[in-house]
């Protein structure tokens, strides 16, 4: 292969989006703030006859296809499930990518809708059974369960130790997952979906009581 110069190593890596770690397998969720005097975020109930987390609760969202970016799969997903269409969403932000113990990275979007949008929405009957949603102040003040799931590395069993570590074992560090549960009424929010909402809840909370300082 020929050598590569500077100006085209800058060319590039210029035009380059980054998304993640490609032995990943990346997926966009949309967290839909639906607009008015009392905001609210819009989470959707899987269909129970659905093979993957049936009956669970989420936001819409689902794998990044070719030659999309993470913000229009987010918007793509949300139009096929619930019904929204793309110009009907403003995106505000991306939030903080979570990942999974799954080898999966989720790439997050706030994206607000107008209240006329949301009350005329058709949710896709084959993948969505019911969309419900809860005040964010009521969020805010809901502390969710935190339980930890462990995390274990196993390399392969020809892992090359006689390469790396001159045959010697290796202290491999075992890591720790959040597991939030949020308990609002008669719904349980938990797992991806509950670290999402733990992660946009504390950004709030934090901005909330950092404004109320500022005005003592």
């Amino acid at each position: 292969m020929a050598k590569i110069t500077s100006n085209e190593i800058i060319e590039t890596m210029r035009a380059y989006v980054p998304i993640g770690e490609k032995d990943y397998k990346h997926f966009a969720v949309l967290v839909p703030l639906i607009d008015g005097d009392e905001p609210e975020l819009l989470y959707e109930v899987r269909a129970k006859k659905l093979d993957r987390q049936p009956g669970e609760i989420c936001f819409p969202g689902g794998m990044i296809e070719p030659g999309e970016t993470p913000e229009q799969c987010a918007l793509r997903e949300t139009r096929e499930e619930v019904g929204i269409p793309e110009d009907k969403v403003n995106v505000i932000c991306r939030l903080d990518s979570i990942f999974s113990t799954a080898g999966s990275q989720i790439h997050c979007y706030l994206g607000l809708i107008d209240r006329e949008t949301y009350e005329a929405l058709e949710p896709c009957a084959y993948e969505v059974d019911e969309v419900f949603t809860i005040p964010v102040s009521e969020l805010m003040e809901t502390e969710p369960e935190l339980y930890q799931s462990r995390l274990v590395q196993e390399p392969d069993e020809n892992f090359p130790y006689d390469k790396v570590t001159g045959g010697k074992p290796y202290p491999w560090r075992c890591g720790k997952s959040p597991v939030p549960v949020y308990y609002v009424g008669e719904r349980v929010i938990w797992g991806l979906t509950g670290r999402m909402t733990k992660q946009l809840m504390e950004v709030l909370k934090d901005s909330k009581e950092e404004r109320e300082k500022n005005e003592v």
